[in-house]
């Protein structure tokens, strides 16, 4: 379960960083 979120959190930032 942990594994899940920490895996949607990376890609939240992954999705930002390509965005900015």
């Amino acid at each position: 379960m942990k594994s899940c979120i920490l895996l949607l959190f990376l890609g939240i930032v992954l999705l930002h960083t390509v965005s900015a």
